[in-house]
């Protein structure tokens, strides 16, 4: 006779937001107080990835970087799920928010990708310029799906009459972030120009204030703090949509003959 038992977890998801900052934060300082007590990088503004680049710091920023790519592509599907129902309301204007959101989430799959390499594939070895590629993904993918979700979150809030006060809160961090990012790229190219003519200092993880393109090191490298910043940041902004959302997963058992397959046919037997 058959019988179906159901099994039903019901999951938090805006505690997932929680963890997700938490999580990426303390990884980023500890790879930085490692760093800098083993004499790996200066204290003042390394960048990022400099804080990564020898053992044992290596092995948290590889950690970290893979598993918040893996919270990223979590996150970004939750909410274009999420606004994939909403948009079901909004008949007149379904096809085009419905495209938008497609394409943010692949947006948010490049930023994650991004993320990936630059964990994996360290400043320091012989394929920088994958992790060079991994940057440049994580940086303006995920400025773009900032732009893109700060579209959509506009047309929700108008259809819903809920408050822009959010919309306009993103679109100030879409417009900071835009800034940084070519600030950052801009000083970078400057620094790395002129710190490979410096015969005298050739380390490029430890910068003096004598060292040539040393200002615009400065520059580049508070850029991309600030950049990391505020793009981990923006996922808290979901915290409001996904407070309304109840994700469970269910698991079932058709039949008795099932679970007695799994466990080798012992129950058939008897």
């Amino acid at each position: 006779m058959k019988t179906e038992n159901i099994t039903k977890l019901l999951l938090r998801v805006d505690l997932l937001l929680a963890f997700f900052l938490v999580f990426m934060t303390t990884g980023i300082i500890a790879t930085y107080v490692i760093a800098v007590s083993e004499d790996h990088v200066k204290a003042v503004w390394p960048y990022i990835s400099d804080t990564g680049n020898f053992s044992p710091e290596r092995c948290v920023f590889t950690l970290v970087c893979c598993s918040g790519a893996s919270l990223i592509a979590i996150i970004s599907l939750i909410h274009y799920q999420h606004v994939m129902v909403i948009l079901m309301e909004d008949k007149p204007h379904y096809k085009c928010y419905v495209g938008l959101n497609r394409l943010a989430f692949a947006a948010a799959v490049v930023c994650a990708i991004g993320l990936m390499l630059v964990g994996s594939f360290q400043d320091g070895s012989s394929l920088r310029a994958v992790h060079m590629v991994g940057a440049y993904l994580l940086f303006i993918g995920g400025t773009f799906y900032c732009i893109l979700v700060t579209l959509i979150g506009r047309h929700v809030a108008i259809i819903h009459s809920l408050s822009l006060f959010k919309t306009y809160f993103r679109l100030f961090m879409c417009v900071t972030l835009l800034l940084f990012v070519i600030i950052h790229i801009a000083t970078l190219v400057v620094a790395t120009h002129q710190r490979s003519n410096d015969k005298d200092h050739p380390s490029r993880f430890k910068w003096d204030s004598t060292d040539k393109g040393y200002a615009a090191h400065l520059i580049s490298s508070f850029s991309e703090w600030v950049l990391a910043g505020l793009l981990f940041g923006f996922f808290i902004t979901f915290i409001g949509e996904f407070r309304v959302i109840e994700f469970s997963t269910i698991v079932t058992l058709r039949d008795h003959h099932g679970y007695a397959a799994i466990n080798g046919g012992d129950d058939e037997a008897d």
